[in-house]
């Protein structure tokens, strides 16, 4: 009996000293930070909002890291658990792919958290020479096939090597352009603000619209490969290369531009800046997200008081720090549908999509 119960002893002991291992390993592997990902753009954002917020007591400082928004949004989407990221900011709305992607992968409940809007601009360091710009002589920069000068009717492979082929009023240089690829959120305002609202300006293409949909997505969406235009993937990287290259345009946030000192060419007579961007004047602009965990909120001490500190008025309204960051405020309505459905927790649901 004495063999038995010291046995059972040396079982109990042996469990208590695994349970506290394992509680020990917990508290190690616990995480009492946020880690937010995602678009480029968002990072100063989400960075300022974040120096705010660790004055609330006892908060850490959220660990943020940049990335695509589409980078952002997968790494976002790849499950729940302190391993993964809480938050993703993108610049542009999720897509219903990526919502499946996320509730495969267990993340179910998103809250979605529209903070403000970026404009889209053409950009280029001190020493370049462009001014003014439309976006019928951008369309014609970029495209692949372009009307043909002799025969408008007809579309012919990109034969623009300068800008002063285009317009005579524009600087005889070459012809050199970067722009967001797919997995940067702006993309989609690159097509759909410049490429189409471009390629629409030439009646024979835009008659194409209705007779044959398919010829007119290729023909307004399709980007020339002959090395006049080239895709970036990376902001860090863009923003030295136009620095270094004064011949280089590059299309780029508005924040971006301002954060890097970069001059703006005036696009359909208006020029980018942050009153004719936040009164609607300028017209590219596109909104701006950040994306939770909701199951997340709880776990991961403070994302509920980060979330109020992002929405509140000092954050975003007209007077607010993010504006001086080139966040074009919301009208003040939807600020505070923004915050009401923000302290909520209110879950993204497919139908809003």
């Amino acid at each position: 009996e004495e063999i038995a119960m010291l046995k059972r002893i040396t079982a109990t002991a042996i469990s208590i000293i695994a349970l506290s291992a394992a509680t020990i390993a917990d508290a190690q592997t616990a995480r009492d930070y946020i880690t937010v990902v995602g678009a480029y753009t968002g990072v100063p954002l989400a960075t300022a909002v974040a120096e705010r917020f660790i004055k609330t007591a006892g908060f850490k400082l959220p660990q943020i890291e940049a990335n695509t928004t589409g980078g952002g949004l997968k790494s976002f989407c790849a499950g729940i658990g302190i391993e993964t990221p809480d938050a993703t900011t993108a610049t542009r709305r999720i897509r219903p792919s990526e919502v499946e992607l996320c509730e495969k992968n267990g993340v179910k409940d998103i809250i979605e958290v529209k903070f403000g809007y970026d404009a889209l601009v053409p950009a280029h360091s001190a020493g370049g020479k462009i001014t003014a710009l439309n976006r019928k002589e951008l369309f014609l920069a970029l495209a692949k096939d372009v009307p043909d000068p002799k025969n408008g009717s007809k579309l012919i492979p990109n034969p623009y090597k300068t800008w002063k082929e285009i317009n005579p009023a524009l600087p005889d240089t070459k012809i050199q352009i970067t722009g967001p690829g797919p997995t940067i959120g702006s993309y989609d305002a690159l097509i759909n603000y410049i490429m189409l609202a471009g390629c629409k300006q030439f009646e024979p293409i835009k008659a194409l619209e209705s007779a044959d949909p398919k010829a007119f997505e290729a023909a307004c969406k399709t980007f020339r490969k002959d090395g006049a235009y080239n895709e970036f993937v990376n902001y860090d990287t863009v923003v030295q290369e136009l620095k270094n290259n004064p011949e280089l345009l590059g299309i780029i946030g508005f924040s971006i531009s301002r954060a890097a000192e970069l001059k703006n060419p005036s696009l359909d007579g208006i020029e980018p800046t942050l009153l004719s961007v936040s009164r609607q004047e300028y017209a590219l602009t596109f909104p701006l997200y950040v994306y939770v965990k909701k199951a997340h909120v709880g776990t991961i001490p403070g994302i509920k008081e980060y979330l109020a500190e992002f929405t509140s008025e000092n954050a975003l309204s007209v007077t607010g720090y993010l504006f001086d960051k080139g966040v074009v405020p919301m009208s003040f309505i939807e600020r505070q549908q923004v915050r009401t459905s923000t302290a909520a927790l209110d879950s993204l649901s497919l139908e809003s999509k």
